[in-house]
């Protein structure tokens, strides 16, 4: 494992942020919503509600940008989630072509918006994937937030001070301060270097006609990572960045992972789709969810092994993953040494305003705790739950989201509310 690492991290420390509306003195009420809570598609746009700041029409599907009730960034933060009440959208394997492709204009407008803004250094936009990653533990934190629907986050960030510096919201945390979790996501592992060498295999495969899509990845303890000679405005005005780069490397992840938990596991990945389905759609049978969150059972370490090399895994990644899913399976060890149920990743895309690059990153995730878009930045992230912004300040932030509201309204058809 290298031992270069930065001896410390910045951390951002940003309270919580309800959206106040027009006219009113304090948020509307809302509940945060849990995994389990999200296979009630019509309670998740109940609750999700006040938060809305618009729901667009996109090839006819309501879109919703929703402000972030504990964010990522002291100025705009939002989400965009696809939020019908009659469909599961885990990923953006599931999001069709065309919808996806017109979904790009919606995120180039919001990100052109954020960067226009006083103090708005960089801009980023990504998202967490984990929507199997069911089980008591796993639904505790880590990735992604709601299975049931695919959301992209969008913020900007001010200039970080100096390392050993501090600003208002950012100082610096020695890494030997952190959890072993947390650690172990910035990079103090033994299995991303192989992960990613693993995933970068099937991207040489999935773009050898495109091979600006997959030469110049730099693979180390973080992940993955690819600068691109383009601003991030430029890259959402591909017309196809969509359909031909973010889906199919979507597809490639989430037939990845199934392929890599089939082989450790007795576990089938479509099986966990069906159960998901089944409880969306209304049945309320509690064995049904104590069957989804079961952690799967590992296959015979010599089975698992064969099976493992035969999709392509190497047996230094089989080594450092395959006692992680034993814990899981056993409850053995800290549950921090446990594998995440089907694995996990981020994917984001970020920019330095004014500069004419991008960077594009694939975080893999493989245990249970803390990791995301946030974390693949190299940036730890404190949401103190038992604090909130000072009520002029939270009003001054609702009113950058009311303008962003307007925008909205002013360039896009909305949906209108008697449909929400």
């Amino acid at each position: 494992m290298p031992t270069n690492f930065d001896k410390v991290l910045p951390r951002i420390t940003l309270p919580l942020a309800p959206l106040l509306h027009p006219g009113e003195d304090a948020p509307r009420p809302s509940k945060r919503l849990r995994p389990e809570d999200v296979l009630d598609l019509y309670e998740t746009r109940r609750q999700l509600a006040p938060s809305i700041l618009a729901t667009i029409d996109i090839d006819g599907a309501p879109w919703s940008v929703i402000s972030v009730y504990s964010p990522y960034s002291p100025d705009i933060h939002v989400m965009i989630m696809e939020t019908s009440t009659d469909r599961i959208i885990s990923g953006p394997e599931a999001v069709p072509l065309q919808e996806g492709d017109s979904l790009m204009k919606l995120w180039k407008f919001i990100l052109e918006f954020i960067a226009g803004r006083q103090g708005n250094e960089s801009i980023y936009v990504g998202y967490n994937w984990s929507p199997r990653a069911w089980g008591g533990r796993e639904e505790r934190g880590g990735f992604q937030s709601v299975p049931t629907k695919w959301h992209a986050m969008l913020w900007g960030w001010p200039a970080f001070p100096e390392k050993g510096k501090c600003s208002e919201i950012v100082d610096w945390i020695r890494r030997d301060e952190l959890s072993l979790p947390a650690r172990r996501i910035f990079g103090e592992n033994e299995y991303t270097v192989d992960l990613s060498n693993f995933i970068h295999t099937r991207l040489r495969k999935l773009f050898e006609d495109r091979p600006e899509w997959h030469i110049g990845w730099d693979i180390n303890n973080m992940g993955l990572k690819l600068e691109l000679p383009h601003t991030l405005p430029e890259l959402l005005s591909n017309t196809f960045l969509f359909s031909q780069i973010i889906s199919p490397v979507a597809i490639m992840l989430d037939r990845l992972y199934c392929d890599m938990t089939h082989a450790l596991t007795h576990c089938c990945c479509s099986d966990i789709d069906s159960l998901i389905a089944r409880l969306v759609s209304g049945e309320k049978d509690e064995t049904l969810l104590a069957e989804l969150r079961k952690p799967p059972k590992p296959r015979k370490k010599q089975t698992a092994f064969k099976r493992f090399l035969d999709i392509g895994g190497s047996r230094e990644l089989f080594d450092s993953i395959y006692p992680a899913v034993k814990n899981r399976y056993y409850e053995s060890e800290p549950d921090h040494d446990w594998w995440r149920k089907g694995f996990g990743y981020s994917w984001s895309l970020s920019g330095g305003i004014g500069q004419q690059s991008s960077i594009c990153r694939i975080l893999p995730g493989v245990y249970v705790g803390p990791g995301g878009v946030v974390e693949a930045q190299g940036v730890l992230l404190h949401r103190p739950l038992d604090r909130h912004l000072p009520k002029d300040t939270l009003r001054k932030k609702s009113e950058a989201l009311w303008a962003l509201a307007a925008a909205l309204k002013s360039n896009f058809k909305i949906i209108p509310e008697s449909y929400e």
